[in-house]
């Protein structure tokens, strides 16, 4: 038995956060949250997720950019009202339709719940966030902010569900300075 790739549970990955409507026409204007603004101008279908009520999947009819954000025009969104109903929804597509990554590089999502472990085998935890900052992103593992830079990261195991770091003296929490020999 295949799975259905139009089951709702199918279609989680956020590109796009609706936040208002945009003229008469039942269009949208969403907040872009992908780093591939580029691919709503191939998008044929996507989930509309409120944050209360049901998800939905429509076709697209039509997108444009203005001002920073996406304009949506979705099938069956005919009027501001329409349009009004989607006010703070999630835009989603399925996890498969994920804009493919060269070797060496992840979505924080795929991120979240690796275990992360020194290179000499202590147990710091499992990521819970990945912080994006102008400088570096940041894993957060409890207290613990580690900087996502080949300096400290030494690998990442997506398939054993790790990463390994080297981190400076200091940087985790019962380390001082004056440890090092």
């Amino acid at each position: 038995m295949t799975a259905n790739p139009d089951k709702i549970d199918n279609w989680t990955w956020t590109i796009g956060h609706v936040v208002a409507t945009f003229g008469r026409h039942g269009e949208v204007r969403a907040r872009i949250l992908t780093d591939f603004p580029e691919r709503f101008r191939e998008l044929r279908r996507v989930c509309v997720r409120p944050p209360k009520g049901p998800a939905r999947i429509y076709d697209v009819e039509a997108t444009r950019f203005h001002r920073g954000c996406v304009l949506l025009k979705l099938a069956g969104v005919e009027s501001i009202d329409d349009g009004e109903l989607l006010r703070n929804a999630d835009v989603q597509v399925r996890r498969d339709d994920a804009v493919p990554l060269e070797a060496g590089s992840f979505y924080n999502a795929d991120l979240i719940g690796l275990q992360v472990v020194t290179k000499q085998g202590r147990v710091i935890g499992p990521i819970e966030d990945v912080l994006n900052y102008p400088g570096q992103d940041l894993m957060k593992i409890g207290d613990v902010l580690i900087p996502m830079v080949r300096q400290i990261v030494v690998s990442v195991d997506m398939d054993a569900r790790r990463v390994v770091v080297d981190p400076p003296i200091g940087l985790l929490p019962d380390e001082e300075p004056g440890d090092a020999d």
